[in-house]
Parts: structure tokens; C-alpha cells; sequence
């Protein structure tokens, strides 16, 4: 018996974060939006097609500081395009692209997990399995931290069926 009201607190726990997820999303202030809510896009990406507001993709990793890429050094992937702090960053991508590719296209990762494509904020990510997941706010890291691999696997089942909605949509 004592395992199922460990499993009831957890299930208590897990929905009153989502709750409060929720209230913190609904509240997303506009000017902080990189993205476009009509926008069908699988990418968050700018005005420019830009994607994680400038940020070199290939300078994220569990311990580091993510680099501002410049213009000059760029690469286009799946719909968008990859600032780089230097050429070889910019060849390193270019060499395995899939590996730097943020998950659900630069979208908060806690986002897709409730169904919503929200604006990722490339200086708020994790790392898991060698994978870059971006978070709308600190709110929403929270909720992935208490179970990473739970929170990623909703995201993962729902991405499917809301990667072409716009935002404003869901």
C-alpha cells in the first residue's frame, strides 16, 4: 500500500507543477517573442530565418556558456539558419548537422510536452543524451528538471501533431 500513496503524492506533485507551468506560460510576456505565432514553421526562427537568436549551436554543452554566432559565418538547416562564433564552428556543423539541431525545432521543450510551441529562449537549455532542448522560462526548466526523461517523452508524443499548427493555434 505504501507504494501506491508514493505514487499518488508523485502524481499530486507532477499536477501541481503542471498547473503551475501553465499559469507561468499563460503569462509569456509578447515583446520577449523571437517568433512568429501565425508562423506553421517546425523551426523557431526570427524575422531572418534565424534560429536560437544568433547563438552558436555548436558551443552548447552541459557545462558551457553558449557564444553569439556573427553573419558572416552561417549555415542553413531543415528551415533555418545557424550563426557560428567561427568558420571551423561553422565547418564543424556543417560536418554532422543533426547533432547540433535543437529539439523541436528551437521550441521550449516543456512546451511541446503540454502541446504548445512556445518561443525557446536559447540561453535557458539542458543537454540530455547529447541532445539541446531550449525552455521558454525558468518555470518551465523546472517542470523538465523534475523528470527529464518523462517531460521528453510527452514532448516527443505530441511534437507529431502540433510541429505545423502556428502557436496562437494551440
Amino acid at each position: 500500500m505504501k507504494t501506491i500513496k508514493i505514487l499518488a503524492a508523485g502524481r499530486f506533485a507532477l499536477a501541481a507543477s503542471v498547473v503551475t507551468l501553465a499559469a507561468s506560460l499563460a503569462f509569456v510576456p509578447a515583446p520577449a517573442l523571437a517568433y512568429d505565432v501565425k508562423s506553421t514553421a517546425a523551426v523557431n526562427v526570427d524575422k531572418d530565418g534565424v534560429i536560437l537568436r544568433n547563438f552558436d549551436a555548436t558551443t552548447y554543452g552541459p557545462d558551457a556558456t553558449p557564444k553569439t554566432g556573427i553573419a558572416e559565418y552561417t549555415a542553413s538547416a531543415d528551415g533555418a539558419v545557424y550563426r557560428f562564433a567561427s568558420s571551423s564552428a561553422r565547418d564543424q556543423f556543417a560536418a554532422n548537422p543533426a547533432s547540433y539541431v535543437p529539439g523541436f525545432g528551437g521550441f521550449c521543450a516543456t512546451g511541446a510536452a503540454f502541446g504548445k510551441k512556445l518561443d525557446g529562449d536559447p540561453e535557458i537549455f539542458r543537454i540530455l543524451d547529447g541532445a539541446l532542448y531550449v525552455f521558454v522560462n525558468q518555470k518551465a526548466v523546472e517542470v523538465w528538471d523534475k523528470d527529464p526523461a518523462g517531460t521528453l517523452a510527452k514532448a516527443k508524443a505530441n511534437w507529431p501533431m502540433i510541429y505545423d499548427k502556428t502557436p496562437e493555434s494551440l
